[in-house]
């Protein structure tokens, strides 16, 4: 059995203290700034978003009643649009979904 003395294991802990407080710190400014609201960039993230919510109302683009191609990936959003309708839609899906991809 290793046994670590107080130097080594702040050596280890610390590290991960300083980088949980600065993920903290920025997920605080960015909620300041943006007046409690998370968001996304107009990038493929939103797009990926919007995209599901307008196939669940049997639409596949972004603007209705213009069909186009706005998607980068063609199977992202409709793994997506199951949740398109619950408050879970903007941060919980994506995690889920990854997750599931990964195992």
């Amino acid at each position: 059995m290793i046994s670590f003395d107080s130097t080594t294991r702040r050596f280890f802990v610390y590290p991960y203290l300083i980088t949980a407080g600065c993920i903290i710190g920025f997920l605080a400014q960015i909620l300041v700034m943006n007046h409690g609201v998370f968001c996304y960039t107009l990038d493929d993230a939103y797009i990926h978003l919007a995209l599901s919510e307008n196939i669940i109302h049997g639409h596949y683009g972004i603007n209705p009643g213009e069909c186009s191609s706005p998607s980068s990936s063609i199977l992202w959003p409709f793994l997506l649009a199951p949740w398109a309708l619950t408050p879970f839609h903007l941060y919980y899906p994506r995690r889920l979904v990854n997750r599931i991809l990964i195992v």
